[in-house]
């Protein structure tokens, strides 16, 4: 909306005409089949607000259970993104070797072109087959925490690769 204002104007300007915003947000993890979304080396999550107005209530003694009238609901949303974190070929299951993202990094910017490329296509053949919900992939691990999470994912007995939040070294 901020490309949409008169000059000089702000978001925040438009928020002190009409009062801001009714509700602060209650942020959950969406429930879309593409969650987390993987492109451009990254998973990237996405989070619907669940902020719902509550016009009026009541109790049913027979159900022993409290229904609510709704209104209003709020169609936020926001994404935020995992970095990939390695790439691991692996051995009858188990990683052989494992490229962290600051080794896959230096290959690019030391000229190593072939192996760069090799790597990077692997991660897109990764994608590819998780855009399009395969059988030959699966989560081995998802854990959504933007501080501490991680996100990793097999491609049959050959790949693994992983995504976590920010992750651009070793660490």
């Amino acid at each position: 909306m901020s490309g949409n204002l008169p000059p000089g104007t702000t978001p925040a300007d438009i928020d002190r005409h009409f009062g801001g915003p009714s509700h602060e947000h209650e942020w959950h993890l969406s429930e879309r089949d593409d969650n987390p979304f993987l492109e451009d080396l990254a998973a990237i999550w996405t989070e619907d607000c669940e902020w719902v107005e509550i016009l009026d209530s009541y109790t049913s003694q027979k159900h022993d259970e409290t229904f609510y009238e709704e209104g209003a609901e709020c169609e936020a949303t926001r994404s935020y993104r995992f970095e990939l974190a390695y790439i691991a070929l692996l051995d009858e299951g188990e990683p052989e070797v494992v490229f962290q993202r600051s080794v896959i990094d230096w290959l690019k910017e030391s000229g190593y072109d072939d192996v760069y490329d090799e790597l990077i296509d692997i991660v897109d053949a990764v994608e590819c087959k998780w855009y399009h919900n395969e059988d030959d992939i699966e989560a081995v691990s998802v854990d959504p925490d933007r501080s501490t999470g991680e996100f990793v994912i097999r491609l049959g007995d050959e790949y693994e690769v992983g995504y976590g939040p920010g992750v651009t070294d070793d660490a």
